[in-house]
């Protein structure tokens, strides 16, 4: 996506895919930047899955559900 933009240009993108880039710059929302857990700009991630889920999604569920898995994806 940034050799698309070229040297200008505006593009959408998550906040972890452009964290550590030095040619893209974030925006502020009211002072507040995207690495804010109160940044005002959000959207929502769901899994979606066949039911019942079979044990291989079950263990997956489990895992991003339990402390580690939440910690590693930035939950709070």
């Amino acid at each position: 996506m940034l050799q698309a933009l070229k040297g200008n240009g505006i593009g959408y993108a998550t906040y972890a895919q452009v964290a550590n880039q030095r040619t893209v710059r974030t925006v502020a929302i009211d002072g507040i930047t995207p690495e804010s857990q109160v940044y005002p700009f959000k959207r929502q991630l769901y899994y979606a899955y066949k039911n019942p889920p079979s044990s291989s999604v079950q263990a997956f569920l489990g895992y991003v559900t339990s402390t580690q898995g939440q910690q590693l994806i930035g939950t709070p």
